[in-house]
């Protein structure tokens, strides 16, 4: 039997061993129905083609949050507006960030990055985000060439 087209469309073709496969990742939990894994990773967007952190959550359902770190003013202004923070479990997974997250890591200290749900067609805005510090750039004073 030919191959069918990739399920997402466009890509390359899909043989029936790769449909199987997926089909049993999905039941399994490994992979969600939109191809994402546990792992969090850089998604675009279908939507609104926006570059965002996406993985499956411990919740067991897709979570899309925006790239910027939040800082903790920023991370009540998004409680406040309507929007759930998320939270990089052992860099790898996205959790909900509750009452109990918020209190033993808070947004910004470092310990556990916090981040805004993603909604299409807003982004986080500048003031919500953390500042983050850049590495130094390399000098040349002292060098003898």
């Amino acid at each position: 039997m030919p191959p069918t087209r990739h399920p997402e469309g466009g890509g390359k073709p899909v043989t029936e061993q790769e449909l199987w496969l997926r089909s049993m990742l999905v039941d399994k939990g490994v992979l969600s129905e939109s191809g994402l894994t546990r792992n969090a990773g850089i998604r675009t967007c279908r939507t609104c083609r926006a570059q965002c952190l996406a993985g499956i959550a411990c919740t067991g359902l897709d979570a899309w949050a925006d790239l910027g770190q939040l800082h903790a003013v920023g991370e009540l202004a998004a409680l406040l507006a309507g929007r759930p923070t998320l939270s990089l479990f052992a860099g790898r997974q996205l959790v909900p960030r509750d009452r109990h997250w918020i209190r033993a890591y808070p947004a910004g200290a470092g310990q556990r990055p916090a981040y805004a749900a993603h909604r299409c067609g807003e982004p986080t805005p500048a003031e919500w985000q953390a500042i983050t510090p850049r590495p130094a750039a390399a000098t040349t004073e002292g060098m003898p060439f």
